[in-house]
């Protein structure tokens, strides 16, 4: 980790968005674009068109406006996205207590610079406004995204062996989950 990194990473703004703006989509689209060309992330391919992200971020706007999908933003001080997060509430009343961090990235540039530790805690304010009290992810087995959740604390609860199909081939899946408490535990050591 370089102390330019260290620096730059101390400067980012965390937002939680209740619209995409129009300004910001380009930058979104080139961060959905740079991530996924190196970095498995399900959902996307490596092969991505910017077709493709247009699209879904016309769901993920319609899902964020209406509540059911919090998107959280993080931007440089001269606006440059170099991450973001979705995290969907369970909508049960049963199992409300419980969201998924369905899509999360971070600019390579910006890797192993406290990045993920100062987006955890903006995650664990938003989740104890909304009284989410354990989250859950899921990601491809074999991938060092996994390993990095590993670090971070979460644990596996299953396995699913036809998680995702890339060019005819059948990659495996792990779901994992950690209590909000316990990442907040972990932001403090």
């Amino acid at each position: 980790m370089s102390q330019a990194n260290t620096k730059q990473a101390a400067a980012i703004s965390y937002n939680w968005l209740t619209s995409i703006p129009q300004a910001d989509k380009p930058a979104i689209t080139e961060l959905i674009l740079k991530v996924s060309a190196t970095d498995p992330i399900v959902g996307f391919s490596e092969h991505v068109s910017e077709a493709e992200i247009n699209q879904y971020l016309d769901k993920l706007q319609e899902n964020v406006e209406a509540g059911r999908n919090f998107l959280m933003i993080g931007k440089t001080a001269d606006n440059e996205v170099i991450c973001m997060v979705i995290v969907v509430q369970n909508g049960s009343p049963n199992n409300c207590h419980i969201a998924d961090m369905s899509k999360g990235m971070i600019s390579h540039d910006y890797r192993g610079a406290g990045v993920l530790f100062q987006a955890f805690d903006s995650i664990v304010r938003k989740c104890r406004e909304h009284n989410i009290e354990l989250l859950t992810l899921d990601v491809r087995d074999g991938t060092p995204a996994r390993n990095i959740w590993l670090k971070c604390g979460f644990e596996n609860y299953g396995m699913l062996d036809d998680y995702a199909r890339i060019d005819g081939k059948i990659i495996a899946g792990h779901y994992m989950k950690q209590s909000v408490n316990d990442l907040a535990a972990r932001l403090k050591q």
